[in-house]
């Protein structure tokens, strides 16, 4: 069985699957968004783990930016009826 585990300050949850399913999955991903798909395993691991960090705090800051773009939009609205 192979596992992904992230661990933040006291908080930890692990995902597990089988082997053969986990390493096709992180291959096809790799295929699919240009990673080292002839490199080592642990190369590709290594890989794989830095390009989800890379898409999870992109994702964050998408998020933070349409919250703050929404706030400008509710603002300039609300400054709109003023006039």
């Amino acid at each position: 069985m192979g596992s992904l585990s992230v661990s933040v300050g006291q908080f930890s949850s692990t995902f597990e699957f089988a082997d053969v399913r986990g390493g096709r999955l992180i291959q096809e991903y790799m295929e699919a968004h240009g990673g080292p798909v002839m490199a080592t395993n642990q190369e590709q691991l290594d890989w794989f783990l830095s390009h989800l960090a890379r898409r999870v705090r992109e994702e964050a800051l998408s998020y933070r930016r349409h919250i703050a773009i929404e706030a400008a939009v509710r603002q300039v609205e609300r400054e709109a009826e003023d006039w």
